[in-house]
């Protein structure tokens, strides 16, 4: 049995539209849809890059002028863990514009950051700080807030978007629904006796999209930055001599639930690590064993 002549049609080239017409639409596509923290953080960034640059073309940037930027990062002062953040921040860029097809090659893939000094531990918190830091605290609302970041490990921008409906009651507690870093969402169990609190904030007035944390002054939400202010003023209260943020809770919350048990997956489901590297940091970050504990020091 033969088969049919096939007939072969040429092949038109097909038309592929520009995503960007200059550097300046190619960085508002690259930083679409980033919360506004990112976009602020995001702009600081690249408008440091673009001014040390003089406004060079990104399509014409090369491996020289990064390697140069790098060194002029080691040279300014500022800390390795905000000279990474500048050079990962252009990375991104250079990547999505060449994703996207705006430039033909990606200068950045050779660059990498530096290795910086692991200062894990020196974040966490110890449980009589967090306890002191949670009942020297005189502002109702506050004191809640500051059992939830602990009891959840969630971010200040997390906690700032929850809303009423984001909390499901069960028995034991309830889960609330955390939508975080990456546009990640975990879901993660509530002791009783912190749902119980939350809801006792509230009292009657209750409606599902209400936040869960209201600004009495705007009465709304409160925002990432209030958070932030809110803990480093307990922190202060409780005679801490650390500039705490709301990430130390978070540290604590993991560290604390590994010393007392809590099995390693449980504590990286509840943070929403991606990788139980992450989360195996904090044990290693607080050893209890070492050459030296056999020596006759």
């Amino acid at each position: 049995m033969s088969l049919p002549a096939v007939t072969t049609q040429p092949v038109q080239p097909s038309h592929i539209p520009s995503q960007a017409e200059n550097d300046t639409q190619a960085i508002n596509l690259w930083l679409h849809g980033k919360s506004k923290r990112t976009v602020t953080a995001y702009q600081k960034q690249i408008g440091h890059f673009l001014n040390w640059i003089q406004n060079k073309p990104l399509r014409l940037v090369t491996l020289g002028d990064l390697q140069a930027y790098q060194d002029h990062l080691a040279e300014s002062g500022l800390k390795e863990t905000s000279q990474n953040a500048y050079i990962m921040t252009v990375k991104s860029l250079f990547t999505f514009t060449q994703k996207i097809g705006y430039t033909q090659f990606n200068p950045a893939a050779a660059i990498q950051g530096q290795k910086v000094k692991d200062e894990l531990a020196q974040r966490i918190l110890t449980e009589d700080e967090v306890q002191a830091m949670i009942h020297l605290e005189g502002n109702h609302r506050n004191k809640i807030l500051l059992r939830f970041l602990y009891a959840t490990g969630a971010r200040a921008s997390e906690v700032s978007a929850l809303r009423l409906n984001d909390f499901s009651e069960c028995e034991g507690g309830a889960t609330v629904t955390l939508f975080g870093k990456g546009g990640k969402t975990r879901h993660v169990m509530l002791p009783e006796t912190v749902w119980t609190a939350i809801k006792d904030l509230h009292g009657q007035e209750v409606w599902p999209d209400k936040p869960a944390f209201v600004s009495r002054n705007e009465a709304g939400r409160l925002s990432a930055a209030m958070i932030w202010r809110i803990v480093r003023a307990a922190a202060k209260r409780a005679g801490i001599q650390k500039d705490v943020s709301p990430h130390f809770m978070r540290h604590s919350c993991a560290s604390h639930s590994l010393d007392r048990g809590a099995p390693i997956h449980v504590v990286q489901s509840t943070l929403g690590h991606s990788n139980l590297a992450t989360t195996g940091r904090y044990t290693h970050c607080k050893p209890r064993e070492s050459a030296g504990m056999w020596l006759a020091v």
